[in-house]
């Protein structure tokens, strides 16, 4: 009984160090009424003596007691790791740790940050239903893409497999039946998808990824250069933000509600405020100035480039500082890049495969396509030549009427004035007045019949190929597939290929984007042999416009451009349409 008096005499010592006399008191009576009395302790009967014996008789003797010192040891080095648990005191929210209080653990955290642009996919809704199957009929002008976007949920690769089309052409034909496979309910679903290349005077968002972070937190965010072309040294690079002309910029952080996730984003321009050097009164920096660097610095270089990267810094909690995107940096070029978003400006149901934009990219770069006007009048006139970057080669299925109407017909002088006349009213000539008879006329309709006749060449392996417009500005005559080939084989030492040879080729991707800026803006041999500068790019410059010129103007170089590329100006007012859907985009950029 001494025993468990002199324990809780140690209990309540214990306790009057920590509590008031009041507290300490109150503990100690909860202590005692644990303790039984005396009456239940001489209940409990005396320990057997000889069992205290036979226990000590187990105690290991002193030398085996040193045998384990090493093990205590161990045991005491693992207890030293062990962190204790603060203490309350008195009746206050702070953690004390003898005497120093501390801020609670902060688990926010700065996760990524890295450059975007702003995307709506479909995505599906939770809990919907399949439909059923349904069948489609192919309409004229039709393709993949086309239908697939007329249904929910379902991609133009999901309509292939269906159906068994096989890449990388995905042919179809006016009248065949498609199954489109069964949809999904979908809803749209705003993304921010990383991007690795921008062009100077781009809109693009600065993303933060976070973590613990509330809705409304903000971060801060600066953007800095790696080449030092544009500021100087450890200075943050200028941008825009709406009109306004900033070097740091603050964001929200945002929770996606259907997977929880945290961004802090901000759209941002990528350039300064001043567009011309001569306006940059306070040397703040100027849109000219800046692209006049990129020249300076690299003018051997085809690439033309710098390479930005982000600092981002926590507004709340502990402040946390963070640099991201070194070593992985955004490339930055003078040349405008030509984005899914362009393209899809002037054919909405067209989807660019990142094969074809990079193709695209670099052969507007070796060709100088790099102005917003130069880019929007070729991609307008080309859409228009390859129904929408879809067909990269000529379709030469004429009617009777068509071929009468396109080919039957002569420029031929009467007293002095150049006049169209008719075939059927003239005699004989390099296109002679019997093959305009209906009977004629059918030996030469249909695609191959119309291509063997018009463009035909018998290669050096006996094989008749044509020379038909192929590549999507539908490069035509053989001449024009020569001096394609010369261009190709010089530049990359490749005397492989042949174009001339096998003119096929000029239907793969690669080439049917080289060879269209290659005609764009280069030298190209007519069938008379007069050599023909292409110099598309100058006609554009020449007209002295800006993207918010007048729309009558911009119809005007519209058809001097059409004038190279088909100079009996067919489909000069879908070109015009085509031009006009990607000014207005490039407008709002």
């Amino acid at each position: 009984m001494s025993c468990i008096n002199d324990g809780i005499k140690d209990v309540s010592d214990f306790f009057s160090g920590i509590f008031t006399g009041d507290e300490s008191k109150e503990i100690m009576e909860g202590v005692e009424r644990l303790v039984p009395d005396d009456s239940v302790l001489e209940s409990i009967p005396d320990i057997d003596e000889a069992l205290i014996e036979e226990i000590e008789e187990d105690v290991p003797e002193e030398n085996s007691i040193e045998e384990l010192t090493p093990i205590e040891e161990e045991i005491e080095t693992e207890e030293e790791t062990v962190v204790e648990t603060p203490v309350v005191k008195n009746s206050g929210d702070a953690l004390s740790t003898g005497g120093k209080t501390k801020d609670p653990p902060c688990d926010k955290e700065l996760l990524k940050g890295y450059f975007a642009t702003k995307k709506t996919i479909k995505v599906p809704v939770s809990g919907g239903e399949k439909t059923a199957s349904v069948k489609y009929t192919v309409k004229k002008g039709d393709n993949l893409s086309k239908i697939a976007g007329k249904y929910s949920g379902v991609s133009y690769t999901d309509i292939a497999t269906a159906n068994n089309i096989s890449a990388p052409k995905y042919s179809i034909s006016v009248g065949q039946k498609l199954r489109i496979p069964k949809q999904v309910a979908t809803k749209d679903k705003v993304i921010y998808e990383k991007i690795t290349k921008a062009s100077i005077g781009n809109k693009v968002y600065l993303v933060v990824e976070t973590k613990g972070y509330e809705k409304g937190e903000s971060v801060k965010i600066s953007v800095y250069e790696k080449e030092k072309m544009l500021v100087d040294a450890n200075t943050e690079l200028p941008f825009l933000k709406g009109t306004t002309q900033a070097t740091e910029v603050q964001a929200q952080v945002k929770i996606d509600p259907d997977d929880g996730s945290q961004k802090a984003l901000v759209e941002i321009a990528l350039r300064p405020k001043i567009d011309k050097k001569e306006d940059d009164k306070s040397n703040a920096g100027s849109l000219e100035a800046w692209k006049e660097n990129f020249k300076k610095v690299n003018e051997d270089d085809d690439e033309k480039k710098d390479y930005l990267w982000l600092k981002v810094t926590s507004l709340v909690g502990k402040k946390e500082e963070k640099e991201f995107l070194k070593g992985e940096e955004l490339k930055v070029t003078a040349c405008t890049c030509i984005t899914k978003e362009m393209l899809q400006a002037v054919c909405s149901s067209f989807s660019p495969t990142d094969e074809f934009l990079q193709y695209i990219n670099k052969y507007a770069r070796d060709f100088n396509v790099c102005t917003p006007l130069r880019i929007a009048h070729f991609l307008a006139q080309v859409a228009h030549e390859s129904a929408c970057f879809t067909a990269t080669k000529e379709d030469l299925g004429y009617t009777k009427k068509n071929i009468r109407d396109i080919w039957g017909w002569k420029r031929v002088k009467i007293k002095g004035v150049k006049t169209r006349v008719h075939r059927e009213t003239m005699t004989a000539n390099s296109i002679t007045i019997k093959i305009w008879n209906d009977l004629s006329v059918s030996k030469i309709t249909g695609d191959s019949k119309f291509a063997n006749w018009r463009y035909k060449y018998t290669n050096k392996e006996g094989n008749i190929v044509n020379h038909r417009g192929r590549g999507y500005i539908h490069l035509t005559w053989k001449s024009n597939y020569e001096m394609y080939t010369t261009y190709y084989q010089t530049k990359y030492n490749d005397l492989i290929k042949d174009f001339v040879e096998t003119p096929d080729l000029l239907e793969e991707t690669k080439y049917a984007l080289e060879s269209s800026f290659f005609f764009w803006d280069s030298t190209c041999k007519k069938r008379n042999g007069i050599v023909r500068k292409n110099v598309i790019n100058k006609i554009i410059d020449d007209g002295k416009l800006n993207l918010n010129s007048s729309l009558a103007d911009h119809n005007k170089i519209v058809t001097k451009v059409c004038k190279k590329i088909n100079p009996g100006l067919r489909g000069l007012v879908d070109r015009k349409k085509k031009f006009k859907l990607i000014l207005n985009y490039l407008k709002e950029l």
